[in-house]
């Protein structure tokens, strides 16, 4: 027995390496119910939605993994691919993916008010020991998974750099950044790097453009 004792909110501050200030104020934020499993039932009782899913290269098992379920906007038909974004088992925010391409509807969109600089998927970035393989977006970070890639994403895109919840788990971990070869993507890239590489045991990027030509 260790006897250490933690409350909730020394729990999670512990965790993370964060502050227990920081923890009680996540915690008031976040108390919410979370009905995401309901989200998780509407994607695999939606065949055709879940064969689109599916045409983006992701397995049943990944879709499983990442908790992926459907998104019905209040007042609209359209259908949304659900991307539960989690901190410590807190739904902290939904991130809204324009899988079928309505028109007056953004690519990706998060709850109202959530912050930006959340990790996706943050509990197994937290937990793994591997290099991290940090991409500019969902999608990306999902086909990445898919091939083996330890892969990860932040909330907000090429401009997203770690909020003061998660920065701290950065400590000790080797981070490398493969963001877009556009103009967005590469300044992203540089802020990130300028953010972690203070704290993350090592940071490098891949220069994609050698790769890819185009934008």
């Amino acid at each position: 027995m260790c006897n250490i004792g933690y409350n909730e909110e020394q729990f999670v501050a512990k965790v993370n390496n964060i502050s227990t200030t920081e923890a009680i104020k996540l915690l008031d934020k976040y108390s919410l119910a979370d009905n995401w499993e309901y989200n998780k039932g509407l994607l695999w009782s939606d065949p055709k939605f879940l064969d689109a899913v599916k045409s983006l290269g992701l397995s049943e098992k990944l879709i499983s993994e990442l908790n992926l379920g459907l998104v019905k906007p209040e007042n609209s038909n359209k259908r949304l691919l659900g991307i539960p974004v989690y901190y410590n088992n807190i739904l902290v925010d939904i991130r809204k993916y324009n899988l079928l391409k309505y028109d007056g509807v953004p690519k990706c969109s998060s709850n109202e008010n959530a912050e930006s600089g959340w990790i996706i998927p943050y509990d197994m970035f937290l937990n793994s020991n591997e290099p991290c393989y940090l991409f500019e977006g969902e999608k990306d970070m999902m086909i990445a998974r898919e091939y083996g890639i330890n892969a990860y994403t932040m909330v907000s895109g090429a401009g997203a750099t770690p909020n003061n919840s998660v920065i701290g788990s950065f400590k000790d971990k080797d981070i490398i950044l493969c963001y877009d070869n556009d103009e967005a993507g590469q300044n992203g890239m540089v802020n990130l790097y300028k953010s972690i590489k203070d704290t993350a045991k090592s940071v490098k990027y891949i220069k994609i453009g050698d790769v890819v030509k185009e934008e």
